[in-house]
């Protein structure tokens, strides 16, 4: 892949690019293509893929992998 492991400014305005760990990650894709910056949205795709592939590996979504999320964040939200 061409793209950087870091995320980089692809536009003038600063807010299309957000820093990892912060807003949502398509944001940044669904901004540039509004723009009509499709080879940067590819480029920036492209790096979100990357880094989902560099963060670990994965898990196998089943029912009970679903049953057990819903279980958990309803204890974090009765937590609050």
């Amino acid at each position: 892949m061409a793209s950087p492991a870091h995320s980089r400014p692809v536009s003038s305005d600063p807010d299309l690019i957000l820093e990892p760990g912060h807003g949502l990650p398509g944001h940044t894709v669904d901004a540039l293509l509004a723009e009509g910056k499709i080879d940067e949205a590819r480029v920036e795709l492209e790096r979100l893929i990357q880094e989902g592939i560099d963060s670990g590996p994965g898990v196998q979504v089943t029912p009970q992998f679903w049953d057990d999320l819903r279980a958990e964040i309803r204890r974090h939200a009765s937590d609050r």
